[in-house]
């Protein structure tokens, strides 16, 4: 049973239209519009910086402290849309939930800067973190959506330099396979209120720009993903990615990586991004936080 504030919230959406002809000038604004609704969780302080030459922000109830844990947050919205305002309280309440400091890092988005600007970018985060003295080993990567493969990318990319990893992954409702090939039931394609397949080609096509869409950086549901760290993949019954998630997590296990599925069959894609609104995306990350937290700080 879902609550009121889950449907209204859903109603919402369902009217706005922005999946259909909006340019991609008024879905910014409109996702950077949440920095506005959503409040903050309780005791929340923001303080921007330049991470790797990124810009970026530490969110959370207490400072950093390169001593100690912390968690990377890439942000979704299709490598086209999404910042630091669009994902400053979901931070916040994950933050809150897990006790750690989180970095939000607002990468170069499509169409004005294509792949591997956002890869690059998150490189170039991550590294800084390494420069600034953490510890990889302490250190969790959360993405979500569109963030969920790039997470999984940069991931890929460490292990190809034989860079260290991070010790924690959680994907949220991630999207890995670009090229759309997979088939989607029909009941999906009408209860998702967030993404539609042309909606989806539409950034994919101006993110990989003159690259494959099925090249591993880009879709790395196609990689090799022997190796990587722990991963968590939440996923929603409402969603048109659910089956990539899943096949996400059955490439995983087949590989040796300790990997989890967590379904909430009510949910829409990426829910986690409305804590604040509904208490079932704060429920979510309450769970996702309380996972990093048992493997970032033993």
């Amino acid at each position: 049973m879902t609550t009121e504030a889950f449907n209204l919230t859903v109603g919402m959406l369902e009217a706005t239209g922005l999946a259909g002809d909006a340019s991609v000038e008024q879905r910014r604004a409109s996702i950077d519009a949440l920095e506005q609704l959503l409040p903050l969780a309780s005791g929340t302080s923001i303080e921007h910086v330049t991470v790797g030459e990124v810009p970026a922000a530490w969110i959370g109830t207490r400072p950093p402290d390169p001593e100690g844990p912390a968690v990377l947050w890439l942000h979704g919205g299709g490598y086209n849309i999404g910042s630091i305002a669009s994902h400053r309280a979901a931070a916040s309440h994950l933050a809150a939930a897990a006790d750690l400091p989180v970095v939000l890092v607002e990468y170069r988005l499509a169409p004005e800067h294509p792949f591997p600007a956002a890869l690059d970018d998150a490189g170039s985060a991550w590294e800084g973190l390494i420069s600034q003295g953490f510890d990889p080993g302490t250190l969790g990567v959360v993405g979500d959506s569109a963030g969920g493969g790039l997470a999984l990318a940069l991931a890929l990319r460490l292990r190809a330099n034989r860079a260290p990893l991070p010790a924690a992954m959680a994907l949220l409702c991630p999207w890995v396979d670009l090229t759309g090939g997979h088939p989607i039931p029909d009941e999906r394609l009408r209860s998702d209120v967030v993404l539609n397949p042309s909606l989806l080609n539409l950034w994919a096509t101006a993110y990989a720009a003159d690259a494959e869409l099925a090249f591993p950086d880009i879709s790395p549901l196609f990689a090799d993903l022997d190796g990587l760290p722990p991963l968590r993949v939440e996923a929603a019954g409402r969603d048109i990615l659910l089956d990539d998630a899943r096949r996400l997590v059955d490439r995983a296990v087949e590989a040796g990586v300790s990997a989890e599925l967590v379904v909430d069959a009510d949910m829409i894609h990426a829910w986690h991004l409305f804590a604040g609104a509904f208490p079932e995306a704060a429920d979510a990350l309450n769970h996702t936080g309380a996972w990093l937290r048992g493997l970032l700080t033993g």
